[in-house]
Order: structure tokens, then sequence, then C-alpha cells
């Protein structure tokens, strides 16, 4: 498929990475629960919405800025792995993924390779690519794994440059994955696709969206903010005016006019500056929120 003179898949699969485990519920954390059960007397939560049925696992950022930069015509997935019931019909009924996309923890490493082994079996003309904070800080761990591409740093404006080389790849026959890297330096943060965010992380119709609008980042690129003791780690923002127009996109997509958001950002509350901007843009736009955050001392 030719799109703006690049070529993209017709068809792309995100992979959630899970634990194996017998519970029907994933774990949720005392605090979670807790500010959950204060959002349902706040009513946040719309009747016949119960928070507290199984979790759906939640995509990473890595997934939604990919999936905006993929074409409109390019069909989506998203599976969890181990593969379940829901995940088996949409591979065996609704799609056959010309790449797949996956982000790896650490601590899913092992599962991660189970993973490449399934899709390279089950789909082998398909492209594999891995990427995610193990494959930033242990990139030589899937030396031997069977994916194609295996990918560090941010992928923000990388996507055609990446599925390119593993086209090229798959022309070759190679069988020792490639390593790449980001090698731009974009001045913004992308914005993420966050109807496929409503649509398969989180309840459709909930009304508490979970939104991150900084991360550290660990590259030291020139437009991200240093902070913390010393200045010693960098953060890299989403700017008030994206912001505010992710604000609007969910409203519209929810088609209502009532918001509440929790922030996810690990130190939303670090920057008391930057903090009053948020929160001042948030009561302009008549947004509540609530944060599950760290909070410094030398916060006021």
């Amino acid at each position: 498929m030719k799109y703006q003179n690049k070529v993209f898949p017709k068809k792309a699969c995100f992979v959630i990475l899970s634990e194996i485990t017998k519970q029907p519920r994933f774990d949720r954390s005392k605090l979670d629960r807790y500010l959950d059960e204060i959002s349902i007397q706040r009513g946040y939560f719309p009747d016949g919405i119960d928070p507290f049925l199984e979790k759906v696992p939640t995509l990473g950022q890595w997934a939604l800025i990919i999936s905006k930069e993929l074409p409109v015509e390019c069909e989506r997935a998203v599976i969890q792995f181990p593969i379940n019931e829901v995940s088996r019909n949409v591979l065996n009924e609704n799609l056959k993924p010309e790449v797949f996309f996956i982000s790896c923890y650490t601590s899913m490493l092992s599962i991660c390779f189970e993973s490449i082994e399934y899709f390279r079996n089950k789909f082998p003309s398909a492209k594999i690519i891995v990427g995610g904070p193990h494959a930033n800080f242990m990139p030589d761990s899937f030396l031997d794994s069977r994916a194609d591409i295996v990918w560090s740093g941010e992928i923000d404006g990388q996507l055609h440059q990446i599925l390119k080389q593993a086209e090229g790849m798959k022309q070759s026959n190679t069988t020792q994955p490639i390593f790449m890297k980001n090698t731009s330096r974009l001045l913004t943060p992308n914005t993420l696709d966050w109807k496929l965010y409503l649509e398969y992380s989180d309840h459709e119709n909930r009304q508490m969206p979970r939104m991150m609008i900084s991360r550290d980042c660990i590259h030291k690129c020139s437009f991200c903010v240093p902070r913390g003791v010393g200045k010693s780690i960098r953060e890299r923002r989403k700017s008030l005016d994206i912001f505010k127009n992710d604000i609007r996109e969910y409203r519209s997509l929810k088609e209502d006019d009532l918001l509440h958001i929790r922030f996810t950002d690990p130190d939303f509350l670090w920057d008391a500056e930057w903090n009053l901007q948020v929160v001042e843009l948030l009561y302009e736009l008549d947004v509540t929120w609530d944060c599950q955050t760290r909070i410094p001392n030398n916060l006021k």
C-alpha cells in the first residue's frame, strides 16, 4: 500500500505481553482500587460500568504513537500474549497481520521470546518488530531471537524507516535481527491514537480516561526538560497545545461534556510551575482529575 509516497502495511497487530497467571483478574494495587472507589462515589463511572471487573491491559505509548503514524486504511488489532480466546479469534478469523509490534519490559523477557517464536511460526511472512524498555537498555538480549528488528529509543517519525528496513531483511532472508536506534531530533512529542486507546485499553464508555503528558527520557535530547536533584533526570513533556487538543478529542470520541481523567505520569507533581500550568488549563477546560504519583518533599 502506498501512503504519501511511503510503503505501509495493510494489517498491523500490537502485542500486549502479560504474565501467565491462573487468577481471573489482574492484580491491582490497594491505592488504585481506593482511587476507583472514590471515582465511583463521585459519579465518574456511568451506570453499568464496574471498574473492578477483569481489567483490560493498557496499551503503552509506544503502541499508540506507532498507530497514530499508520495510515487510516491500515487495519489494527491488539492481542494479548499468552494467547487467550479473544486474541485467537482475532488472529484466526479477522486478521492476517503483515507486521507485529511488541514492546518488552525486562520482567517480560521470557514471555517476549515465546511470543516471537509463536508469531514467527504461525505467520512466517510477517515482520516482527520489538521495542520498549528492555530493547533500549539491553538490545543484545535479542541477538539470537527470531525478531526482524530490535528498536532502541523513541519511535516517533521513524516508522517508515523501520518498516523499510524490515522489508529489506525479509527479502534477503537474514536470520539475525537488525538492531536500529532512533536518529531523529523531533522538537515536540507526537500525539497518540486516542481512538485505539479507547477501543482496546479501557471500557468504551468509561468516563475516567488515563493520560500521560510527561515521561522520563533516557536519550538526553535537546527538547527534554531537566528536573530532579542536580537536574540529573530529563523529562519529555507534551506541549500544552497538544494536550488541549487531546482533551477536545477525548470529548468528541466520548460524546460527553463530563470528563474526568487520571494522570499516570510517574512524577506529575514534581515541577510545581509546570503542574500549575496544567491544572489551570484543566480548570479552563472544565476537566476534573486525579493522579497516582510520587510527591517530592519540596512541593509547595
